[in-house]
């Protein structure tokens, strides 16, 4: 197995500043699009703040580390990716639907992945009131989405007496409840504050059944890419009447499932 030192070609010298401001920004990058590896690129960013501290960056401030570069990296992030694409209205209804999935799964992507980071500690844990605040100030169904995909992350870890800012949090969920309350907040919204709620009321122990996920077609892989990337969704085949090697499909009675049958002999 490579380690870090191996992999990286800035391990071999200490990494300039520009260098290691554009390392953050493709883990931002990449962690906002990948959500199942939010805490592993959060891993690489706690081995990546070791490695420069024995490797300190070179820079004219002294006062510059890595974790001041994944702050301002976060704050960038979180200002990009929290405000809606514009002109949506002139798009047709597949590149809006496209554009809207691109801009939610970055969204809350990028959320995710620095909830990640705070429960690292590679953040201040104060940043997580002031971005808690931010998706308050505004409470469109995109930033409450947003609060409860982070309250989620980072509930665990911070929801607790030993908390220096818990009085805060505490004030933040007595928000989520009102807000949760409310028959103006939509539906949906309403459902993934509430679920919020439970599972702190449930000291932060999921109960819920898991979902058991099945083989995956190919045409599933490809659909779910195309979501995560914003392409054009690819194109289902028809299921035609003759398959393969003379052999026909035809609907049961009752099923909509197909019953194969052998073609008769010419």
């Amino acid at each position: 197995t490579l380690s870090l030192h191996d992999a990286l070609p800035i391990s071999s010298a200490r990494g300039s500043a520009s260098l290691v401001d554009v390392l953050a920004k493709e883990i931002f990058d990449k962690a906002t699009v990948q959500h199942k590896f939010s805490a592993m690129y959060a891993d690489l960013c706690a081995h990546l703040h070791e490695h420069f501290v024995e490797n300190p960056i070179v820079t004219d401030d002294p006062k510059k580390n890595f974790k001041k570069v994944l702050l301002n990296a976060c704050q960038i992030s979180f200002e990009r990716n929290l405000t809606p694409p514009q002109g949506l209205d002139s798009l047709d209804e597949e590149e809006r639907v496209l554009a809207e999935i691109r801009y939610k799964t970055r969204m809350l992507g990028n959320i995710r992945f620095v909830g990640a980071l705070l429960t690292r500690k590679m953040l201040a844990s104060k940043v997580l009131l002031a971005i808690m605040d931010e998706l308050l100030s505004d409470p469109t169904p995109e930033a409450l989405e947003s609060l409860a995909a982070l309250l989620t992350v980072v509930g665990p870890t911070f929801d607790g007496p030993g908390w220096s800012y818990h009085v805060a949090l505490n004030a933040i969920f007595e928000q989520v409840k009102k807000i949760a309350k409310k028959t103006s907040t939509e539906p949906r919204v309403r459902c993934l504050l509430k679920d919020v709620l439970d599972l702190r009321a449930a000291g932060w122990r999921d109960r819920k059944p898991k979902k058991i996920e099945g083989p995956t077609t190919l045409d599933a892989v490809a659909q779910k890419r195309a979501q995560e990337e914003g392409s054009p969704m690819p194109q289902k085949f028809s299921s035609a009447s003759t398959a393969y090697d003379g052999w026909e499909q035809v609907p049961s009675r009752g099923s909509r499932t197909p019953v194969i049958i052998p073609s008769q002999e010419k």
